[in-house]
C-alpha cells in the first residue's frame, strides 16, 4: 500500500515540481480511507443491539456514540491511525530523499538523508543520524499505538 502511495504522489508531484506540492499530496492520498474506516466502524456498531436497547431507553444520541460505540470502536481507530502516520512519514521522507519533498530553505529528514549520502564513506553520521530518527519516530507511534490498544480495548480485559 505504501508503495502505490508513494508511486502516485511522485507522479502527481514531479508534475507540478517539487516543493510544498508533494508535501500536500502526501498528507492528501490515503485521507478518504482514514475518514471512512471510523464512520463505518460507527455505523456498524450503532446497529448492534446494544445502541439500539439504549436508544429505545431514549438516551441521546451524544450518549450512545460517546458512551457505548466510542469505547467499542476505539481500539480500532487507534491501530488504524498509528499504522497511518507512520507511513505518512516514510512517505514525505521518501519524497524528500527523491528531491520532490520541501525544498530548500525548508528542512526534511528525508532531505537530510539525501544530501547525507554524500558523505557516507567520510561521515557516516551525516546519514544515519536522520535516518535513526525516522526509525525511532516511527516505532515510538507504533509502540504508543499499541500501549493505547491494549490500555482501551475493552475486550481485552
Amino acid at each position: 500500500m505504501l508503495l502505490a502511495q508513494q508511486a502516485s504522489a511522485t507522479v502527481l508531484a514531479g508534475g507540478g515540481g517539487p516543493g510544498c506540492t508533494a508535501a500536500g499530496f502526501t498528507n492528501g492520498i490515503g485521507t478518504a480511507a482514514l475518514l471512512s474506516a471510523p464512520r463505518g466502524l460507527a455505523i456498524s456498531a450503532r446497529a448492534q443491539g446494544y445502541a439500539a436497547a439504549v436508544w429505545q431507553l431514549g438516551a441521546s444520541p451524544w450518549r450512545i456514540y460517546g458512551r457505548h460505540v466510542l469505547p467499542n470502536i476505539a481500539s480500532t481507530l487507534i491501530v488504524s491511525m498509528t499504522l497511518a502516520f507512520p507511513e505518512i512519514i516514510l512517505l514525505e521522507s521518501g519524497l524528500s530523499f527523491l528531491g520532490l519533498g520541501v525544498q530548500p530553505p525548508a528542512t526534511s529528514l528525508g532531505s537530510m538523508v539525501g544530501y547525507g549520502r554524500e558523505y557516507l564513506t567520510r561521515a557516516p553520521w551525516i546519514l544515519l543520524s536522520p535516518a535513526a530518527i525516522i526509525v525511532t519516530t516511527t516505532f515510538a507511534v507504533s509502540l504508543l499505538g499499541d500501549w493505547l490498544r491494549d490500555r482501551l480495548d475493552p475486550t481485552l480485559s
